[in-house]
C-alpha cells in the first residue's frame, strides 16, 4: 500500500479511484475556493432555516455542500467522537498512535460504539505518513479534519477526491465548540450540536460543584519531556488549558500575558525561567515515559518549582487521559473528567493553607 509524506508535495496517479470518487464528491460540492485573507464566518447558509446548501470556510479553502454527506472519513483530534455522537457512522477514522489502543481507537470512542451496538470503522494511518491511497479507495464524499495539522499540499491533494474540511483558522487550535458547530453544520445535525454542548458542559459544571476548594485556583500546564534546557507552557486557546479553565481553574495573570508567536499554542521557557511557574497553585504536565519523567524531575531548577516541591503537581503518564483532556469532545470529556478528578483531589490537599495564591 502506497503512503505519502504528510508535509511534502504529493503527486501521484489514482485515475481509477478518482473516477469513482469524483462523481460522489461533485454531487455534494459546488465550489472549492482558494485560501483568502478575507475574514469569513466558519459556517454560512445560503438560505435561512435550511440546512443546505451550507458553506464551510477555512484558511486552506472553502467548500459548499448541497446535501447531507453519506460517506464520511474523519481525521484529527476529537472529530470522530463528534461525528459518532451526532448519530453518523464514520466510514473510517484516524488511527490514534498516541493514546489509542493497539487497534488505534481511543477508549471512549470504542466504548461508545460498543454501547450503541455499532461496529468500529476501519482506521487510517496519518502519522508519520498519510495512507492516502487507502483513504481515496474508500470513496468518501466528505473528509472531516477541523482540529488537525493538514498541510496545504495534503489539503489540495485530498480535495481532488472529496470535499475537505480543515482547520478554520490555525492548525490544532480549533476549540471544542467550533469543531462541533462546523461538523454539525456539514452533517445537517445542528440541533444535535446544542444538546451535546449542554451535556458536555453539565459534566464540567458537576465537577465544579463537587470541588469548591479548587475553584479559582491557579494552574500552569507545561511540557517538560523534550529538550533538557527547555519548558513549553501551553496557553489559553490550547484545548488542554481551556478544559482546565472549564473545571474552574485559572491561569496566573503573568503567565496569561506571556507573548505568543502567531500560529503556536505554547510559549518556550528556558529551564532557568522555571520560577515563572511559581504563581501556579497546581502544575500539570505529561510525559511519554517514566524515563522522561525521571530526567525532568532530576533537574534542580525543576524540583524547585513551588508546586513540585509541595506536591500539587500532576505529571500524567496515561496517554489516553492526556489525550481525553485535549480532545474535549462529547465522548472524551466525561471519560477524562472522571479519571482526572482523583489527581486534582489529591493535589488540592497540598495547596497553600490560604487555598489560593
Amino acid at each position: 500500500m502506497r503512503k505519502v509524506q504528510v508535509h511534502s508535495l504529493i503527486i501521484f496517479n489514482f485515475r481509477k479511484v478518482a473516477a469513482a470518487c469524483l462523481s460522489a464528491a461533485t454531487a455534494l460540492l459546488i465550489t472549492a475556493c482558494s485560501p483568502s485573507s478575507e475574514i469569513k464566518p466558519f459556517v454560512e447558509y445560503a438560505k435561512t432555516g435550511q440546512k443546505y446548501p451550507v458553506t464551510i470556510n477555512g484558511t486552506l479553502g472553502s467548500i459548499t455542500l448541497t446535501k447531507q454527506p453519506e460517506r464520511v472519513v474523519v481525521l484529527g483530534a476529537g472529530a470522530a467522537d463528534i461525528v459518532a455522537a451526532l448519530g453518523v457512522q464514520p466510514l473510517a477514522v484516524e488511527h490514534n498512535t498516541w493514546g489509542g489502543d493497539e487497534q488505534g481507537y481511543m477508549p471512549w470512542f470504542r466504548a461508545y460504539l460498543e454501547k450503541i451496538g455499532k461496529p468500529l470503522p476501519p482506521t487510517l494511518t496519518m502519522f508519520p505518513e498519510l495512507d492516502a491511497e487507502k483513504l481515496v479507495s474508500l470513496q468518501p464524499d466528505l473528509i472531516i479534519a477541523p482540529q488537525s495539522g493538514l498541510s496545504a499540499d495534503t489539503y489540495h491533494l485530498l480535495s481532488g477526491f472529496a470535499p475537505v474540511i480543515a482547520h478554520p483558522h490555525q492548525p490544532w487550535l480549533t476549540t471544542a465548540d467550533e469543531q462541533l458547530d462546523i461538523i454539525a453544520a456539514a452533517l445537517g445535525r445542528q440541533s444535535y450540536a446544542q444538546r451535546l454542548k449542554a451535556e458536555t458542559e453539565a459534566h464540567f459544571a458537576a465537577f465544579r460543584r463537587r470541588h469548591p476548594q479548587l475553584q479559582g485556583c491557579t494552574f500552569a500546564y507545561i511540557y517538560s519531556g523534550g529538550r533538557e534546557a527547555n519548558l513549553s507552557l501551553y496557553v489559553i486557546g490550547e484545548p488542554r488549558v481551556d478544559a482546565l479553565i472549564r473545571l474552574g481553574l485559572r491561569m496566573p495573570p503573568e503567565l496569561e500575558k506571556m507573548p505568543l508567536r502567531p500560529g503556536t499554542w505554547s510559549v518556550s521557557l528556558g529551564l532557568e525561567n522555571a520560577d515563572k511557574l511559581n504563581d501556579a497553585d497546581i502544575l500539570f504536565t505529561w510525559f511519554n515515559s517514566e524515563k522522561d519523567q525521571s530526567a525532568a524531575e532530576s533537574r534542580p531548577l525543576y524540583r524547585e518549582i513551588k508546586a513540585v516541591k509541595r506536591g500539587s503537581y500532576i505529571p500524567l503518564l496515561d496517554r489516553s487521559l492526556a489525550a481525553a483532556m485535549y480532545h474535549i469532545s462529547p465522548l472524551s470529556a466525561p471519560w477524562g473528567i472522571e479519571r482526572l478528578e482523583p489527581y486534582l483531589t489529591k493535589a488540592a490537599v497540598y495547596l497553600p493553607k490560604k487555598g489560593r495564591q
